[in-house]
This record gives structure tokens, sequence and C-alpha cells, in this order.
């Protein structure tokens, strides 16, 4: 019997881990994992579930094995900055926008149902914000949980980053080597008092483990950013930083659904990028916020 993706991609993802390069990644590429994963619909079509009521139905009729988590990774709503484009990383810490005050309870809608054991955010306002509020209409206490706060974009904070929304005096139009770089090779980009992806791959794992280790057998719910949410899924299949922005971006509220082994090699995607709340949308992807 042929291997499932899932089996493919874990045993890939354990070698790619062993062996961080990025030519080991295109090795591993030619064997599917690409198709899986680097575009919206190749996540798609990896995921367990086509959608989060299916998702739901599994989960109130199993319980979750006690060697394993299931996390939920929110995207945090709209704030000003994501509604233009504007880097705000973990050095701006900037509350929701009206219209991310407004997605709330649509997000608390689309979770009702749901037997939440534990809620994290991480220490940035707008994450906070959207757990205290979760935390209310879903009768959950809400634990600050470092290390899973967005990238420090150093002195990219606060300024536009394409040249489409912030014209001539975007990131791409005043730095486009390091914008490329951004782009198309995350692996060597260092902006000015930036954090580099590499130092916020590495907290954020650590913050994941202690999701891990605190929620076996429970259900989990975590309100993070963009970055932290496509960190988490890069690592939890090993996949190189230098593809990472490959991946798709959620777009704020989008719920993403991950199960978790206790030794985290033998993870599966449940869900990714589900706006099925927001109206007129079913997946949603951004590519910046």
């Amino acid at each position: 019997m042929s291997p499932t993706l899932f089996e493919l991609k874990t045993t890939l993802g354990q070698a790619l881990s062993r062996r961080p390069s990025p030519r080991s990644y295109d090795l591993a590429a030619r064997a599917g994992l690409v198709h899986a994963l680097h575009y919206n619909d190749g996540v798609s079509r990896a995921q367990r579930f086509g959608s989060l009521d299916e998702v739901k139905a599994h989960l109130q009729k199993t319980t979750v094995a006690a060697e394993r988590c299931v996390v939920f990774w929110v995207r945090h709503p709209a704030t000003t900055y994501s509604e233009i484009g504007k880097a705000a990383g973990s050095a701006h810490d900037i509350g929701l926008s009206e219209t991310g005050e407004t997605q709330l309870p649509l997000l608390a809608r689309a979770l009702e149902g749901i037997n939440f054991d534990r809620l994290y955010s991480s220490r940035l306002r707008r994450s906070i914000e959207a757990a205290d509020f979760l935390a209310a209409t879903l009768g959950l206490s809400r634990s600050e949980l470092p290390g899973i706060e967005e990238i420090d974009y150093g002195n990219w904070s606060g300024k536009v980053l394409r040249r489409e929304k912030g014209g001539d005096a975007s990131i791409e139009a005043t730095d486009p080597t390091g914008f490329r770089l951004f782009k198309e090779q995350p692996h060597l980009w260092n902006a000015p008092e930036a954090e580099t992806f590499w130092q916020a791959k590495e907290r954020i794992e650590a913050g994941v483990a202690k999701i891990v280790e605190q929620g076996l057998g429970k259900v989990v719910l975590v309100v993070g950013h963009g970055w932290s949410i496509n960190s988490a899924l890069a690592s939890a299949y090993g996949v190189h930083i230098a593809h990472m922005k490959k991946f798709p971006l959620s777009a704020p509220t989008a719920i993403n659904v991950i199960e978790y082994s206790r030794s985290q090699t033998d993870n599966r995607l449940w869900l990714w990028a589900d706006s099925s709340h927001l109206p007129g949308q079913q997946t949603s992807v951004k590519e910046y916020g």
C-alpha cells in the first residue's frame, strides 16, 4: 500500500529537520510536499477536514488521545495596520481596528460548541483584546504565553511594505534588496534592528512545545499572529525557513487547526485558513498585516 500524504510529509519533515538546508527541501519537494503545502489549494488538499463544521462534528464524537493535542490557531482580527499592509510586528503594539472589533462576534460564534480546555494569547494588545473577548464569550480564562508574538520587523515597523499600497515610501521602493530577500529568501533577510526569521522561529517553537506539553489530551485555542501561525505550520512539518514565504498567510480571524503528537513527529493538519465565518469568504489568505 502506498504511504498516505500525512505519512510522507511526516517522514520527510523529520529528515528535513535534521538536515536544514534549502536544497534538502527541494529534494523533498519532488516527492510531493511543494504541491501539498506551498500553495493555498495544495494546503486545502493536505488538510484532514474540509470545513470547520467537520472539525466540530469530529470533536463532538471523539476525545483527544492522551498523547495528542489539538490546537486551534486563530489569527487576531483586523488592525489599522493589516488593513493597509503596514508592518506592525512585535515592536508596534497596536489594538484592533473598528473592522476588527466587528469581526470578533463572528469569530466567537464560529468557535461556539467546541469544548476548549485552554486559551492562550501573546503579550501583544491585538491578541489580548481578541482573546479576552473570546474568553468572556466562550466561558474561558486567558493565559499569556511568551514567545508566540509576531516577528520584530526592526526599522521596517510602522511602514507599508508593498509599493502598490505605500507608493515611493514603501519598503519595496526604499529597500528593494531587503524586500526581495524578505519575499524570496527569508532565511537571509535581516533588516536593521530586526529579529531574524531564525530567531523568531526558535522562540515560537519553544512556545508550541509548551502548548503541547501542557495540552496533551486537550483542545487548545491560541490567538496568534500571521507569522507565528505560519511558523507553527512550517515547524509542524519540518519545512525550511527558505520556503516559508510560499505558505499562504492566514487573513485576520482565520481559523487553523493542527493536531500535534507529544513528540511532534506525527503532526496532522486538520484545517487551514478557514474564514467562512466572515461574510462572503470560505478560506482567506493575505500576504502581510
